[in-house]
């Protein structure tokens, strides 16, 4: 594959700041497969350009209730949209790439997400896989390898590689044994297209998605929003 350039910032100062999400008590770790990918749908491909950050933001927009513009967003454009208009806010214009918080904030700017929506920082698994269950999804920066290019029929990624940049995905799934502190494996949304994996999705171990991890971005939900699933 030949299509993908790295596309996202490393380091995010204003996310940085905010603090880390807080797991409420009364929340257990559903075990087995968790997989939500009937609640996604195709939201376009990168193709040659560095806008990862703002195909995962349009993945996450278009598989919630919290977008404001369903006809826009339903072209599939949205993400080159969002990251043209996040390269106006990561006061980083000549730079390739933008962060997840300029992504949100650029479909904010775009009106595709309400005002009151707000970010949150995700940490470490257990806060990726709350965001998950709380929010359908969890956008994460990942330092990814050049395995990504080759994935099992399965849509598996082998773990090592050569690191080849920065890449913004969606996690909407992972499989986890009762009595292991980690999930075993995550399933990620991709933006290379629908032939890419198992139809834009692959799969990564906890031990590569671990090592590959560089932050995570949590969105709340509107006050009354019921998820779908």
């Amino acid at each position: 594959m030949k299509h993908f350039r790295p596309g996202l910032l490393e380091s995010d100062d204003v996310l940085a700041a905010a603090p880390p999400l807080l797991i409420p008590f009364a929340f257990r770790v559903p075990i087995g497969l968790v997989d939500l990918r009937p609640w996604h749908v195709d939201s376009g491909n990168q193709g040659q350009t560095p806008s990862c950050a703002g195909h995962a933001t349009g993945h996450f927009i278009r598989c919630t209730d919290w977008f404001l513009n369903d006809a826009y967003i339903a072209l599939g454009t949205a993400g080159h949209e969002i990251y043209a208009a996040a390269k106006t806010l990561d006061g980083a214009p000549k730079a390739d790439g933008t962060t997840l918080t300029a992504a949100v904030e650029g479909a904010k700017s775009l009106e595709l997400l309400a005002d009151g929506v707000t970010m949150y920082n995700v940490a470490d698994p257990m806060q990726i896989m709350y965001s998950v269950h709380h929010s359908g999804s969890c956008l994460v920066g990942l330092n990814i390898t050049d395995k990504w290019y080759k994935p099992a029929p399965q849509g598996g990624i082998a773990d090592g590689g050569k690191s080849v940049g920065g890449h913004a995905v969606l996690v909407v799934g992972y499989y986890y044994v009762k009595g292991e502190s980690d999930p075993r494996s995550w399933l990620i949304k991709n933006s290379w297209g629908t032939s890419y994996g198992i139809g834009g999705y692959c799969v990564l171990t906890h031990k590569e998605f671990m090592r590959e991890f560089m932050y995570g971005v949590g969105i709340e939900r509107r006050a009354g929003h019921t998820p779908g699933w």
